[in-house]
């Protein structure tokens, strides 16, 4: 007796978005910020979030540069017999931005002191 086999095909599905009350959906962001890495001088990435925080505020570009961080993470590290905690930088020598690219933003992030250049 032969038995009957199905195959499956996995394939996409096109689903359609969901629409507003009237049918049409806005897919323009509402703004674009990205995150950028900003190569500086190693061992000055606190001193480059500072200088850029700074920067931001006294040069009026709150509403394009959001976030200025330096990834880190927490370590155990054993000295002189005593287990410390401390703080690690995850990539040293960078520092995430997040912002709005303009000619504006470009400019106050491109020229504080201790960046380099964008990656």
């Amino acid at each position: 007796m032969a038995r009957n086999a199905q195959t499956i095909v996995d394939e996409p599905v096109a689903v359609a978005p969901p629409t507003g009350g009237d049918g049409d959906l806005d897919l323009t962001p509402q703004d674009d910020r990205q995150w950028y890495v900003i190569h500086t001088y190693s061992g000055y990435e606190n001193k480059v979030k500072t200088n850029l925080e700074h920067r931001v505020e006294s040069m009026g570009v709150q509403d394009k540069i959001f976030q200025v961080v330096i990834p880190t993470e927490e370590e155990i590290e054993i000295k002189d017999g005593q287990r410390r905690t401390v703080q690690k930088k995850v990539f040293p020598g960078y520092v995430l931005v997040q912002m709005s690219m303009s000619d504006d933003s470009w400019y106050v992030v491109r020229n504080t002191p201790g960046v380099t250049g964008f990656v």
